[in-house]
């Protein structure tokens, strides 16, 4: 019977700890306050790559438009010295 009490006493420990409350678990896993900010930092952290990328996008489209219209402007300075020489 030694034996059987033994295995009743651990029992009964592992019991008691598992009924006791872990403070640190239960900041770490139920503090709403915290889930939220982890949350709100990764929104902020999309919104400022959003913002970088579409500047991005603007600055390519900016550069892309000047270029057109100095590759148009050389053409026609071109084609104007070329319609002044055959002229002459």
């Amino acid at each position: 019977t030694a034996k059987n009490d033994r295995a009743d006493r651990a029992a009964d420990r592992g019991d008691g700890a598992a009924a006791g409350k872990n403070p640190i678990h239960e900041e770490c896993i139920y503090d709403e306050d915290q889930a939220n900010e982890g949350r709100l930092q990764l929104d902020r952290r999309v919104l400022v790559a959003a913002v970088v990328a579409i500047r991005v996008m603007i600055m390519v489209v900016v550069i892309v438009i000047v270029v057109v219209i100095v590759v148009v402007i050389v053409v026609v300075v071109v084609q104007t010295g070329n319609l002044l020489r055959r002229s002459q």
